[in-house]
């Protein structure tokens, strides 16, 4: 499957807002043929139809409306995330450096990466553990670092703003015996084998969604996904990894 792209996933929103190719162009400022562009390409790469014609109207199939609504809340997350992301800009910053951990949705970075793109910044992202991070912002190796909160209370030598929530799915593989759970209990993911991404390995007892005392932490997301297919365990990570709704 190809990337999803972000003109996919906003054409695909506002056209299930305002049920008609035009009107979401309108609303997007786009020419009409490459919205329904948008749509169709969102379309091969799940191998679905998002849409079906009542009338003049276009509405949701029932994939579609399991899809909406996941997609409108990650579209708001970018669209907040992109208002974030552009007040850091200074408009005489030539290089802007920006840490991170695993908990950071791919897309943000990418949004960010775009941003940085378009006023011809050089943008420095580097992965590390918030500890790490923390390091690094004191010592002026970075400039904004992102972070999972974790409940912890926030170094007060550091000025911090809170980013939009991120969504989380428990993730296993397709011939797990979890899969036979509909839904999948609590008791049932706390009975097998627990991988948990992050860089994070003390204090273990405080790190949120913890429900496995089987557990390991893995902090590169191909040895992650690896390991759910070598033996029995899941992990959670970010919902929009999901290939389907």
């Amino acid at each position: 499957m190809s990337q999803i792209t972000l003109s996919q996933l906003t054409a695909f929103v506002t056209v299930a807002k305002k049920k008609n190719y035009s009107k979401a162009a309108a609303a997007l400022r786009k020419d009409r043929k490459t919205i329904s562009e948008q749509v169709e390409y969102l379309e091969l790469n799940l191998g679905y139809k998002l849409f079906e014609k009542s009338g003049r109207k276009l509405e949701l199939t029932d994939k579609g409306e399991k899809l909406s609504h996941r997609a409108q809340l990650l579209s708001a997350d970018i669209s907040t995330f992109e208002s974030f992301a552009l007040s850091l800009f200074d408009t005489d910053l030539e290089t802007l450096s920006v840490c991170f951990d695993e908990s950071i949705p791919q897309i943000w970075l990418t949004s960010l990466r775009r941003s940085c793109l378009a006023k011809k910044i050089n943008l420095d992202l580097i992965k590390v553990s918030r500890e790490h991070g923390e390091k690094l912002l004191k010592t002026a190796q970075c400039q904004f670092g992102m972070f999972l909160a974790k409940g912890q209370v926030i170094n007060s030598e550091l000025y911090w703003k809170s980013l939009p929530p991120v969504s989380v799915s428990a993730f296993t593989h397709q011939d797990s015996l979890l899969l036979t759970q509909v839904p999948c209990s609590i008791r049932a993911l706390a009975s097998q084998k627990q991988r948990v991404y992050s860089s994070v390995t003390s204090n273990t007892d405080k790190y949120p969604l913890l429900l496995s005392d089987s557990r390991v932490f893995e902090n590169d997301l191909d040895l992650l996904l690896g390991g759910l297919v070598d033996e029995p365990s899941w992990a959670f990570a970010q919902s929009s990894r999901a290939k389907n709704p």
